[in-house]
């Protein structure tokens, strides 16, 4: 029950921070006027790029090297080094950056230079302490302490931009005043924890430094190509279709990234775990145990979710958005394709070949955006959400074929291919627009035909203690 309860953890933390600005949605709506809004939109995609930059990849060099420190000194060490040359780093980044930006004012009017310079400071102060101490809880199996940190961070950040927003005449400079005291609030948190923790108590040694630049700085195009993935198509889009085909399908990717959010929260709780058992050796039972249990529950909750939207998405979010669910259907199957990915990814983390997955995700970006221009304007914007689902296809294929190369475990990648098509095939017949009462109880017969094959594939003798050990019953010693 020990990976359960931190995938609960992990999804709990994770969906907090959208879920506190969604629940905030109608006070900021009131307060703001709409160009108010959209601006602080803006600054809100500049805070995902400058992440991308100033985090550098350490997070996960900090995940890597916790089960390889040679002792709990020698892991304060690497975190303390770490932490210097990234801000060491980040401080050259944020100068450069604040001078292009004043230097050229009108880059991204009508945001106020002074904002944006602002804005970036604070990035600079939250996102590499914060990320280190997650990392580290994360990795040392502490799911609690990191959906505690998170969240608080989140409360806090959050009500400070809408106190100052509240006080301020200029409602604009309100927020952004209110964001910069929230950064300054993460990263007095994250300094104060790690120092508790005693991460901060280590020498600063040199082939630390060079260890965490050798690990996390390929892992920056690779956020950036993840970045560029995501965004293509709503940019392409809006230049391409009308702004009701986009909103359309901005709604359907809004839903679908719930669906990534569970993923990614299944993958915090396994990682520390792989790491253990990759480090133990004679456990590849338990790692594909975990591989074959991932993909069949991701590929259940894509089926099930494009039923419940099918038949309660009208009611949900309004009839008018009613063509959303023919997009969701392909953006839903692309969240099974990031799963595997994901799961392979770890073999390179792993083995430090991390240099490896920038060419996954930059050739997978570059698939999408050249699939975006030849299909959208062809067949309109319902290609869209295939072009996704392809580009991530070509992300999960890639990361197998160079961690089979790299990698120490062998997987048979028939029953992954069988089960793909099969999740793709049934969550567009779930969705099938013929009598709705008839299309309904053959979807439910679906998903409970593919209910009761996964609860034989448990009870298999072979293979099911191994999954059920590793998934649900696997305590941490």
């Amino acid at each position: 029950m020990k990976t359960v309860k931190d995938t609960l953890w992990f999804l709990f933390s994770a969906a907090f921070g959208p879920g506190l600005f969604f629940l905030l949605l109608p006070f900021w709506t009131r307060i703001l006027d709409k160009e108010e809004f959209a601006l602080i939109g803006i600054l809100r995609t500049i805070e995902g790029i400058g992440i991308a930059f100033l985090v550098l990849g350490f997070a996960g060099a900090v995940t890597r090297y916790y089960h390889e420190a040679k002792s709990p000194r020698d892991f304060a060490s690497f975190f303390t080094s770490s932490l210097v040359i990234g801000g060491v780093i980040g401080v050259f980044i944020v100068t450069a950056c604040c001078g292009i930006i004043l230097g050229i004012p009108d880059l991204l009017a009508p945001l106020p230079a002074g904002f944006v310079v602002i804005a970036v400071i604070a990035i600079y102060l939250m996102s590499l302490p914060e990320s280190m101490v997650f990392g580290s809880w994360m990795t040392a199996e502490r799911a609690a302490a990191c959906a505690c940190f998170k969240i608080s961070n989140a409360v806090v950040s959050t009500f400070l931009q809408l106190g100052f927003v509240l006080a301020s005449t200029d409602r604009l400079q309100g927020w952004v005043t209110g964001y910069f005291f929230g950064a300054v609030y993460i990263c007095a948190s994250s300094i104060f924890f790690a120092r508790r923790e005693g991460w901060l108590n280590g020498a600063i040694r040199r082939h630390h430094a060079w260890y965490a630049l050798a690990f996390g700085l390929p892992l920056v195009p690779h956020v950036l190509s993840n970045w560029i993935l995501r965004a293509a198509d709503r940019f392409i889009l809006l230049k391409l279709v009308s702004v009701e085909s986009l909103a359309q399908y901005t709604l359907a990717a809004s839903l679908s990234i719930g669906l990534a959010i569970i993923v990614n929260a299944f993958g915090q709780a396994w990682t520390p775990r792989f790491f253990r058992f990759a480090g133990e050796g004679g456990q590849e039972s338990k790692i594909r145990a975990y591989y074959y249990s991932l993909i069949y529950l991701t590929g259940m909750l894509t089926i099930v979710s494009c039923f419940v939207l099918n038949y309660a998405g009208g009611f949900t979010f309004g009839h008018s958005y009613a063509p959303s669910w023919r997009f969701f259907v392909p953006l839903a199957g692309a969240t099974l394709f990031l799963a595997i990915y994901q799961y392979f990814v770890g073999f390179l983390f792993y083995e430090k070949r991390t240099r490896l997955i920038p060419i996954i995700t930059g050739v997978a970006a570059l698939v999408n955006i050249g699939l975006n221009l030849y299909f959208i304007p062809t067949y309109g914007v319902v290609s869209a959400g295939y072009t996704t689902l392809a580009s991530y296809g070509v992300m999960a294929v890639g990361a197998y074929v160079i961690s089979a190369r790299v990698g120490r475990l062998k997987l048979n990648v028939l029953p992954t291919f069988v089960w793909v098509t099969i999740v793709i095939v049934a969550s567009h017949l779930v969705v099938g627009p013929v009598n709705r009462w008839q299309a309904a109880t053959f979807s439910l017969a679906v998903i409970i035909l593919l209910g009761v094959l996964g609860v034989f594939v448990l009870s298999i003798r072979t293979h099911g203690a191994v999954i059920r050990s590793a998934v649900l019953k696997h305590k941490v010693s």
